[in-house]
């Protein structure tokens, strides 16, 4: 897990926004849930994106916005794809505390 991520959560779980379990036949596998009270956070934060989004693609043809998400999507692949293959190249070493 990134870094960036785990803190991340580790915040929304420190406001109550989530929790992690882990199941017990698999110990691997961190589950992550909303909590009720991070649910309720979709009534504020859904309508403030949508303003956002029309705010950043004001004067903005259509197709130059469907241009723009397509190639940042490729991007995020394309990163996802490096990562992937730089981490099965190099061994990983796993140390317990």
């Amino acid at each position: 897990m990134e870094p960036t991520t785990f803190a991340a959560m580790k915040a929304m779980e420190a406001l109550g926004y989530i929790t992690r379990q882990q199941r017990p036949t698999n110990k691997k596998n961190v589950y992550v849930y909303l909590t009720p009270q991070g649910r309720a956070l979709k009534k504020k934060l859904v309508p403030l994106a949508e303003t956002a989004n029309e705010v950043s693609t004001q004067n903005i043809a259509p197709s130059d916005v469907a241009t723009v998400r397509r190639v940042l999507l490729a991007m995020i692949e394309n990163l996802a794809n490096e990562e992937l293959s730089a981490a099965s190249e190099q061994p990983t070493t796993l140390q317990k505390k």
